[in-house]
């Protein structure tokens, strides 16, 4: 998963002798990315394979933050990675024909289709800070008149012009009432021209100590599935009703 970050925001990146130091490797070579997502295509159909086979009780009880040795959800999101890295590397033409194959075998597999699959990592309303989320560790700080993160403008506007009903959700009111997002991509100079007061900060439900860190989530499978279903020949199923499928996810998601 670090490493799909990785390529996507670079590129070309070390991922063979990656972490390799205690072999002596410290300058591990460059891989071109086509390499690395065709190995991490490659990897996720193993490991989905050897998830399958496994029994739970030979790991190690109450050590799994995300699924808790549930074996079924982690096959989910192995298979729901793959979709996903495979709907990105359609695109190159060389490997077009792999990647539409690949698509549709995920598409055969298991995938996140309920809330209750998504990947996270749990957290806990415990007085030990560092099971908190990490979010509601900042929230201090702003109560204390130091918060650093505002929402958005294009983000709130977005929401707002929409009448999207996660709004009171995701965000809180500014201490008129109002819900006021604060421009993207400003330098210092510029963000000290704004008072942070009169702009509005993530909701309360996000700041919640016990709310998960999600990676993957239900909505995003249904999204690829409806993407797969619009482009990618014999992948099946009806765009429409899948991305619909995907609204009601991110929805529910967040309680609306």
């Amino acid at each position: 998963y670090m490493a799909a970050g990785l390529t996507d925001l670079f590129g070309d990146v070390p991922y063979f002798e990656a972490g390799m130091g205690k072999n002596e490797i410290y300058t591990p070579k460059y891989d071109t990315q086509v390499e690395i997502y065709a190995d991490m295509v490659d990897q996720l159909k193993i490991q989905m394979e050897v998830l399958k086979g496994a029994n739970s009780a030979d790991a190690y009880p109450g050590q799994d933050p995300m699924y808790n040795n549930d074996l079924d959800k982690w096959v989910r999101f192995a298979n729901s990675f793959r979709l996903r890295l495979a709907m990105r590397a359609r695109f190159v033409q060389d490997t077009k024909s792999k990647y539409e194959g690949i698509i549709k075998e995920c598409l055969g597999q298991p995938l996140i289709e309920e809330i209750d699959q998504n990947a996270g990592i749990e957290h806990a309303d415990s007085e030990n800070w560092e099971l908190h989320n990490p979010w509601y560790n900042k929230t201090k700080d702003y109560q204390a008149g130091t918060f650093q993160f505002s929402v958005s403008k294009k983000f709130v506007d977005w929401l707002v012009s929409t009448s999207d009903p996660r709004l009171q959700a995701l965000v809180s009111p500014n201490p008129k009432g109002e819900y006021v997002g604060l421009p993207n991509g400003l330098v210092d100079i510029e963000i000290g021209k704004f008072t942070r007061s009169q702009f509005s900060v993530p909701g309360d439900l996000m700041l919640r100590p016990d709310q998960p860190l999600y990676i993957m989530c239900a909505s995003e499978i249904w999204f690829l599935r409806a993407e797969a279903a619009l482009l990618v020949p014999g992948a099946g199923g009806d765009p429409a009703v899948l991305y619909q499928k995907g609204i009601e996810k991110g929805m529910e998601r967040w309680g609306i």
